[in-house]
């Protein structure tokens, strides 16, 4: 084994170890501490950081919020890490282009990261709804940790295979 590879599976544990962590740490937040924020604000920061990093990818945002002024109580930090987790993956495991829409129907506010991938297997879909941590794969870990800091939040959390590609919702009552 190389340095290079040997280099590569320690940040791989590193970073499984990390997720794992706050998974962990997520379960003692003091929600007193979140803060009532317009999300917009924290999902624009993503985009430009996302876009900022990879240049040569193209992600779509499309803000379709009937009030640009909406507040929800979030702790910023945990909200930006949440969104990020499903656009680093649709970054690092797709080519085409990614979607980001934030929009505001039927008093909720919802995000969608869209690609178009190959999606994930159905099982880890399966695990992540049943909150199954056994045997994660590249794929399942950051996905969790977004479905978790999602229902801190109070909102639901979905992901589905589209043709062609991969839908996350994160839904939030208003």
């Amino acid at each position: 084994m190389c340095i290079r590879d040997s280099q590569n599976q320690v940040q791989k544990i590193s970073n499984i170890l990390e997720g794992l962590n706050l998974t962990l740490s997520l379960t003692n937040i003091d929600k007193e501490s979140f803060r009532t924020e317009p999300p917009i604000k924290v999902i624009r920061k993503l985009i430009v950081d996302k876009l900022n990093e990879n240049p040569e990818r193209e992600i779509i945002f499309e803000n379709k919020l009937k009030q640009q002024d909406i507040k929800i109580k979030i702790d910023s930090n945990l909200f930006y890490r949440m969104v990020e987790n499903i656009l680093k993956n649709s970054l690092a495991y797709t080519e085409g282009k990614i979607e980001l829409i934030i929009s505001s129907p039927d008093n909720q506010l919802i995000i969608k990261v869209l690609d178009q991938g190959c999606g994930v297997d159905d099982d880890i879909i399966k695990r992540i709804n049943e909150e199954d941590l056994t045997n994660i794969t590249r794929h399942g870990l950051g996905i969790f940790i977004s479905k978790q800091i999602a229902e801190l939040h109070g909102g639901n959390f979905l992901v589905k295979n589209k043709d062609p590609g991969l839908e996350v919702s994160f839904i939030f009552d208003l």
